[in-house]
């Protein structure tokens, strides 16, 4: 694992999800010195109720097959370390019939095609073990995450002159980004059974419907309210999705419901992974946008963002 050379710039990452996390150990690997300020942490987070499942979904930009096949590849590589909370797990899904192969089908994952499903070994990311993963690899590089539960007003207002902005939807506020807006989802968590693969049919975009196995339980979901603000879980939502998911999977059905969870996507009609020099001398990086692809693209913006600090400081 690399580790960092040389003191350099100093840089504020503003948000401690995923991105935020991946961010700040890209850039301390390289060498800088990193502050992540957050409102929230693990697990009130929305990175916290995802699946972690490596799978692009409701995500816009002709830069996410290059950032997605980025974050595969260090998955990959993280999933050789069982404390990462990474592991690669066999998947089948339904996707809509005629979809031409993906973009990703050439990576070493074992893809394969027939008629209308899909097969391949997915890194899963397991929030519950992943998340704290990361945390502690910043505090080994010597790293900070502060929580204030205040959010920040201003850009301007930071004490550093680097900024990377990793706020999600809290960027509709804080960069006046209209074109940012929830995409609310709900996934039920039972007791496992006993599967150990990942079954989905991805045909209906509104209802999202997939199982994955992780060490807390089996995560069944799901839905995608786009527009929808409210984190109120449903009663016949969630017994909608573990119907759905029993279809899928017959043992899923009568699994004891551990909990019911809701987080809101941040969707954008395009991931924003860009530099802004401000009036006042600062420069922001901003990295969010990601709607359903926060985990499947975190380390190839990560890395983005560290080639455009470089040219920056």
């Amino acid at each position: 694992m690399p580790t960092p050379t040389s003191s350099k710039a100093n840089i504020i990452v503003l948000g401690a999800g995923v991105i935020g996390l991946t961010s700040a150990v890209a850039l301390l690997e390289e060498g800088f010195r990193v502050r992540i300020i957050a409102t929230h942490r693990a697990p009130d987070i929305t990175s916290s109720i995802a699946a972690g499942l490596w799978y692009p979904y409701a995500v816009e930009g002709k830069a996410v097959p290059r950032l997605a096949v980025a974050t595969l590849r260090r998955y990959k590589l993280l999933a050789k370390d069982p404390d990462t909370g990474v592991r690669l797990v066999p998947c089948q899904w339904a996707v809509p019939t005629g979809d031409d192969k993906t973009f990703w089908a050439d990576e070493d994952v074992g893809y394969s095609q027939d008629d209308n499903v899909v097969s391949a070994m997915l890194p899963v990311a397991d929030a519950a073990v992943f998340l704290p993963w990361l945390s502690n690899r910043i505090a080994e590089l010597g790293g900070l995450i502060e929580i204030d539960p205040t959010p920040v007003a201003d850009l301007d207002d930071l004490p550093d002159d680097l900024i990377v902005n990793c706020t999600g939807l809290g960027s509709r506020r804080l960069c006046n980004d209209h074109r940012l807006y929830p995409i609310k989802g709900t996934v039920v968590l039972v007791e496992n059974p006993g599967i150990d693969y990942c079954v989905a049919d991805d045909q209906d975009p509104a209802l999202p419907t997939y199982i994955i196995p992780l060490s807390t339980g089996l995560v069944l979901g799901g839905t995608a309210e786009v527009g929808e603000w409210d984190l109120t879980v449903d009663e016949a939502q969630t017994n909608d999705i573990v119907q759905r998911c029993a279809q899928l999977e017959p043992r899923v059905r009568g699994s004891r419901v551990l909990a019911s969870r809701s987080g809101l996507r941040p969707g954008r009609d395009e991931v924003r992974l860009e530099k802004e020099s401000r009036e006042t001398g600062k420069i922001v990086i901003h990295n969010y946008g990601h709607g359903g692809s926060g985990y499947t693209l975190a380390w190839g913006c990560a890395e983005e963002v560290v080639r455009m600090v470089k040219i920056s400081s």
